[in-house]
């Protein structure tokens, strides 16, 4: 992450010194316009809106498809002076080539910022990504939360009715965990969430999911599992966590509510079932 970050500042600075050679291009071409007194030259409108053409694919489509647009209109003009002498007799000035200089120039520097604002886009999507990713889990326990609950519960819920399989659902509270940490601090309130997460997943088997679906509320999918086997799972619980040990053996009573419901098949909405649980953790004693 911190690469990725650095490399996106470092592009930064990069897009900062190559606008700043543009503009410093675009007051270049003014200003010889203007020096040669035939600014209300057509060709010279004609070849200052070509140059901001290729300014506009540089930036949007990056340096390949400029450099490109660059030799076609490099062609075009050489072979419309060509054209114009033979046929015209005009003669080609000497500020004529300058434009030969210029177009490549600003396509380079323009096509270079756009290959930079691509690549940063692409950081950008990449951070969103991982950014998802965090947010994703409770960064203490690292527990899944309410929002991936809801999506994998919908899914599980599918698969348990498709095959009949039986499944249920367990609500664990801590109580007084705002108290907790007003009377403990912050560092001791995340320590005893992590422990308790730990007991959480040594009682569980490896393919029950568990979720922190808020502060001190862990919600766990048992599969396979009736109503009596996930009260079994209840009360060994209860007094795995009734205690708990955080830094300097310091250790700490707690209580807790904890509801469970077995899946039957008709509901569809997880947080439907998250609702019933939590109304019947008021009951729990």
């Amino acid at each position: 992450m911190k690469i990725k970050l650095s490399n996106s500042l470092k592009n930064r600075y990069r897009v900062d010194t190559l606008l700043f050679a543009g503009i410093l291009e675009m007051t270049i071409i003014l200003a010889f316009l203007m020096l040669k007194n035939q600014i209300s030259d057509l060709q010279d409108f004609i070849m200052l809106f070509t140059t901001m053409f290729l300014t506009f694919i540089g930036v949007f489509f990056g340096l390949l498809p400029s450099l490109i647009a660059s030799i076609i209109a490099i062609f075009v003009y050489g072979t419309f002076k060509t054209v114009n002498l033979l046929i015209n007799n005009v003669e080609i000035l000497t500020y004529d080539y300058v434009w030969f200089f210029i177009m490549p120039l600003v396509s380079y520097t323009a096509g270079r910022v756009g290959d930079v604002i691509l690549t940063l886009l692409d950081e950008h999507e990449i951070l969103k990504d991982l950014s998802f990713d965090v947010v994703d889990r409770d960064e203490i326990t690292k527990f899944k939360n309410l929002k991936t609950f809801n999506e994998e519960a919908t899914q599980e819920m599918e698969l348990s009715r498709r095959h009949k399989h039986t499944m249920s659902f367990m609500l664990v509270k801590i109580k007084y965990l705002k108290e907790f940490k007003n009377i403990h601090g912050q560092t001791n309130y995340e320590e005893l969430i992590k422990q308790v997460s730990i007991k959480i997943i040594d009682l569980l088997r490896i393919s029950d999911k568990r979720y922190m679906v808020e502060e001190g509320e862990f919600v766990l999918m048992l599969f396979n599992t009736p109503y009596e086997g996930a009260d079994v799972i209840k009360n060994r619980l209860k007094a795995k966590l009734e205690e708990v040990s955080i830094e300097d053996n310091i250790h700490y009573k707690l209580e807790y509510e904890i509801a469970i419901t077995e899946y039957d098949k008709e509901e569809l909405d997880p947080i439907k079932i998250l609702k019933r649980l939590e109304k019947e953790c008021e009951y729990d004693v």
